[in-house]
């Protein structure tokens, strides 16, 4: 381990770098429009207020390739634009130090968390996962453990390092918000991207991108499940359950109208490693005319049997007159600059 460590954190307008000795900070400044300020040793950044009317973000991350970055980068971007309080939930210290080396940050209120893994949610745990989930699904509970712990009623559960949509994050930020504004005004109290229910035909609900309502009541629901008798309903589909095959089973119980799943109208959605395309790593979802499209199969294949399938019929839908020039402008600001690209393909061409 290197005694002596510099930590840089991006900001919009400049940089804000710690020194570390054998991991304890002895100094630490930052560049803002090119003027340098030190701080003392033990300087703390003032933490924002929490609005308990707003809902915080819960930021999941456990991967730091470059596509992964991408992603996380796009979610601190949108939680910017939401104006909502975040945690990093991360349970690798060699990861938060690479998400702070790359991310670009809009403010210095960057707060990571590990997963929780204490008896109460040790006891869920045991009942609903098999081994392969089990730290997952210790991440998805420390959402809803840690929002009631800290009275906070309403949040966003995200799968932040494989998960984009191709929009820019003011537009994403309004559909969000659409969601909420739905749920409120229909009571769902876990409300889900369409992940997976429509490519399941209706058999999951899954996480992934989804707005929670009363945490604490769903740590006492979770908690009263004492068996894994519930599983056999569905071993005709998997035998690798995980806590989003658990909400499966009390939506088509006792929690119909309370657990639900949206999607956009004409909106394009990346999700890296998706079981669908898995061959490819990378699978696009398209809504668009009663359907869910996966855009790569569709191109590669051509055959309906893989390349689509119909959007279920209990998914909410959201209409936000998405055009072409949406996705336009958010490859041209967001993923790639196509008059660098141009020139690169030109010298390939010309050897």
């Amino acid at each position: 381990m290197r005694l002596l460590k510099r930590v840089k954190i991006k900001l919009e307008q400049g940089t804000l770098s710690v020194v570390k000795f054998c991991g304890l900070p002895i100094l630490q400044y930052s560049v803002v429009n090119k003027v340098k300020k030190y701080y003392p040793q033990d300087v703390k950044v003032k933490k924002k207020h929490i609005d308990k009317d707003k809902p915080v973000v819960y930021l999941k991350v456990n991967r730091g390739d470059h596509l992964s970055l991408m992603c996380i980068q796009q979610w601190i971007d949108i939680v910017n634009q939401l104006g909502y309080d975040y945690y990093i939930l991360s349970d690798k210290p060699e990861l938060n130090r690479k998400i702070l080396d790359k991310i670009q940050f809009h403010d210095l209120d960057i707060k990571f968390i590990k997963s929780c893994k204490n008896i109460f949610l040790r006891k869920i745990v045991r009942n609903i996962v098999v081994r392969y989930w089990r730290n997952a699904t210790f991440a998805h509970l420390t959402t809803y453990y840690h929002a009631a712990k800290n009275n906070i009623q309403t949040l966003w559960n995200i799968d932040a390092d494989d998960t984009m949509f191709l929009l820019d994050a003011s537009k994403t930020a309004d559909l969000l918000k659409m969601a909420e504004g739905y749920a409120a005004a229909n009571s769902i109290e876990n409300f889900s991207l369409d992940m997976h229910r429509s490519n399941i035909r209706g058999h999951h609900w899954s996480f992934g991108i989804t707005y929670t309502v009363n945490p604490q009541k769903w740590l006492k629901i979770f908690s009263r499940n004492k068996s894994k008798s519930w599983q056999k309903k569905y071993l005709k589909w998997d035998k690798y359950f995980n806590l989003d095959w658990f909400m499966t089973y009390l939506k088509d119980t006792d929690f119909k109208d309370t657990i639900a799943t949206f999607y956009c109208k004409n909106l394009y959605f990346a999700h890296c490693s998706n079981l669908y395309t898995s061959f490819l790593g990378l699978s696009v979802y398209h809504w668009i005319d009663n359907r869910l499209e996966y855009s790569v199969l569709k191109e590669l294949f051509k055959s309906p049997e893989v390349d689509s399938c119909p959007i279920f019929k209990d998914i909410v839908a959201f209409d936000m007159n998405l055009q072409y020039e949406d996705y336009q402008k958010f490859y041209e600001n967001n993923v790639i600059n196509l008059e660098f690209l141009k020139s690169v393909y030109k010298k390939w061409a010309n050897g």
